[in-house]
């Protein structure tokens, strides 16, 4: 199932902030910039297979997901990503399953900020 045809629970608000992110390392360094780019190009596959997890129930899947989210976003200059994957964590760890579907949703909602604020290198 992709995330287009998830449950109306699952699906973004209609009122996504447009306001891009950017990451936090110095992008005019060809070398942070390329790492930059391959991160945020991986993201959305990423966040996909975070949705499917949520979907099928696989928490295990999601939790690593979520583990990798958070170490990963800090790294390459977008701690709150790292902090919204922390969260999401520690709602998988407490099997808050409301609390889950809202940080994932936030996930989604953070990568399509970051996307918008990707200059390519």
């Amino acid at each position: 199932m992709t995330f287009d045809r998830m449950p109306s629970c699952f699906r973004l608000s209609e009122h996504v902030p447009t306001v891009p992110l950017f990451s936090q390392l110095p992008l005019d360094d060809p070398d942070f910039c390329a790492i930059v780019e391959k991160f945020v190009g991986g993201l959305d596959a990423k966040i996909g297979e975070m949705e499917e997890a949520l979907v099928a129930e696989d928490q295990s899947s999601l939790r690593e997901l979520a583990h990798w989210l958070k170490g990963a976003g800090g790294t390459v200059g977008y701690p709150s990503l790292s902090e919204v994957a922390l969260q999401l964590e520690e709602s998988i760890k407490s099997d808050n399953s409301v609390e889950t579907i809202r940080r994932v949703k936030e996930v989604r909602e953070l990568v399509s900020r970051i996307e918008l604020g990707l200059v390519p290198c």
